[in-house]
């Protein structure tokens, strides 16, 4: 086979060629990939600079997914205590509301006192009759029990005679008692209400 002699004008027009397709694989390879530095045969320095700058965009980009997940936790937080806030509101509207009606009204259903030897009577009606006045002795015990007819909660007051108890000892236990009053009349007899 004979050997084919190339002269020095083909060669380099051969040699542009090589090199024009290179340059080309290059471009192509620019074009899928979008970047200019592919590899650090491309350039070295330009090679490296990029992955140091990628890889801290890839740290920022973390750090930026967790200060939104921070953001949405403390808008979720936000949203609780708003709720809460308005839950509060309305149970101090509810309250505040039963708090005048009940000063509006009076505690009046079942409203009692017990005396001796268990006898019950309204109160504000005429009870038993204390110590030598009134006809209790020691040991006796008077119970006083209030339904709030607004909120149904049961008050009660229990009141044991002392052995030196007087009658004005029994009136300002009863009296003590923040719903009840009472008061003994000349003739020695017990009067208790609820105050309204």
């Amino acid at each position: 086979m004979a050997e084919i002699t190339l002269s020095k004008a083909v060669r380099s027009t051969l040699l542009n060629l090589q090199n024009t397709a290179t340059l080309m694989g290059k471009t192509q390879e620019r074009l899928a990939t979008g970047l200019k530095v592919n590899s650090a045969l491309d350039n070295p320095t330009n090679f490296f600079t990029a992955a140091s700058l990628n890889s801290r965009a890839s740290d920022l980009g973390n750090l930026l997914d967790t200060v939104m997940n921070a953001v949405q936790t403390i808008e979720a937080a936000d949203n609780g205590i708003s709720a809460i806030t308005k839950l509060v509101e309305t149970a101090q509207s509810t309250a505040r509301q039963a708090l005048q009606d009940r000063t509006n009204s009076s505690i009046t259903s079942e409203t009692a006192a017990s005396g001796v030897n268990g006898e019950t009577t309204k109160a504000g009606a005429e009870a038993a009759t204390l110590v030598g006045d009134i006809g209790l002795t020691a040991g006796d015990t008077i119970v006083i029990e209030a339904v709030d007819s607004v909120t149904n909660i049961t008050q009660s007051y229990t009141y044991t005679v002392g052995a030196s108890d007087t009658v004005a000892d029994l009136v300002n236990g009863i009296n003590s008692s923040g719903f009840a009053s009472a008061e003994v009349s000349e003739d020695g007899v017990l009067s208790i209400s609820t105050e309204g």
